[in-house]
């Protein structure tokens, strides 16, 4: 499917993102998502809000354009672009005007997801997708918070954990499912701790059920700063780096160095773990070690980066700053789109 998108970009816009929708929702139906993990992906792609009804299952979900949860309508206004699920259920785009190009593209795959959704789910069983997400939003009330819990049986502490969404151990686990996040499209893992990590993760605290939201926060924010050199990072390493993802997520503006950072390695990716290994050893020989090269090797890389970011990354303080910027560039620019 990629390689269709990247032979289509240059012929037709219009078709590659309509592939990429595919792509998007089919990734959620593979990851058994929840049913307001296809109404968010619906909203954001499209711009508008989005809401299904499914008086069967007595279900009405809705959420606005930004993916947050509302208040639920019970039907689709006439103008708004819908599509039938079957049982008399429908989703729908709220958009006022004409219709996007991708609208109806956008509204067939989510009509398939959640079809797929309800019949993978009895009318006894608990939504597994659903319940993760309720419990794992700080936005959500806590009694609803607790519902969740009570749904997936959890009476217990529990280890949260935010994975990458590829990763085969997480898909696996028995309390999973897709979540869309300030990242991309990521697993939220609820298991305990004597089962396997992920291969590349966030691994957070092990909490009772009223602290799986806060934990969960932070699972994100580990998640984004794993690297090649630190694929799995464990949130109580954190420390002040959660006020740094905090500042990142509220959109400050990118200090001087971030912005030199970006600039070295958009050109050059591989360079990132050059100066992750530099930034964790305290001797340019120890992290030429680290890297299997030779000493003057990496003093004449690190010559040639000096001048770009204003600094010397191989003394002490040098690295300490580019410790930082490494971590801002990485909760600014780590993503984990289909």
């Amino acid at each position: 499917m990629r390689e269709l998108v990247g032979r289509l970009s240059g012929l037709d816009p219009t078709a590659t993102e309509t592939l990429r929708v595919i792509e998007y929702f089919d990734t959620l139906v593979e990851g058994h998502v929840g049913l307001e993990a296809f109404l968010r992906g619906a909203a954001v792609l499209s711009g508008a809000p989005a809401g299904l009804v499914v008086p069967e299952r007595r279900l009405a979900l809705r959420v606005d354009a930004g993916g947050r949860r509302t208040g639920a309508r019970t039907t689709a206004l006439d103008g708004w672009s819908s599509h039938p699920i079957g049982a008399g259920g429908t989703v729908w785009i709220e958009r006022d005007g004409p219709a996007h190009a991708n609208d109806r593209m956008v509204l067939e795959r989510l009509a398939m997801g959640v079809a797929v959704t309800l019949d993978r789910t009895s009318l006894a069983d608990a939504d597994v997708g659903g319940c993760i997400e309720q419990l794992i939003d700080i936005r959500v009330r806590l009694d609803e918070r607790l519902r969740a819990a009570d749904r997936l049986h959890l009476h217990r502490p529990v280890r949260v954990i935010a994975a990458a969404p590829d990763d085969p151990i997480a898909r696996r686990a028995k309390r999973s499912t897709l979540v869309s996040t300030v990242a991309g499209v990521v697993f939220a893992v609820l298991d305990d701790a004597e089962q396997p990590a992920p291969e590349r993760a966030g691994i957070g605290r092990t909490v009772p059920p009223t602290e799986v939201a806060a934990a969960w926060t932070e699972a994100l924010v580990a998640l984004r700063l794993t690297s090649a050199r630190r694929p799995v990072v464990a949130a109580d390493e954190l420390g002040a780096l959660t006020v740094l993802a905090a500042g990142v997520d509220a959109g400050a503006a990118e200090p001087p160095d971030v912005v030199a950072l970006g600039r070295l390695v958009a050109g050059n990716p591989a360079l990132l773990d050059t100066l992750d290994e530099l930034a964790a050893h305290e001797s340019v020989r120890g992290a030429a070690a680290a890297l299997g090269v030779h000493h003057s090797t990496l003093q004449h890389r690190i010559a040639a980066v000096r001048a770009e970011l204003g600094y010397d990354p191989g003394e002490h303080g040098g690295r300490q700053r580019m410790a930082l910027a490494l971590a801002v560039h990485r909760l600014t620019h780590t993503r984990f789109d289909s």
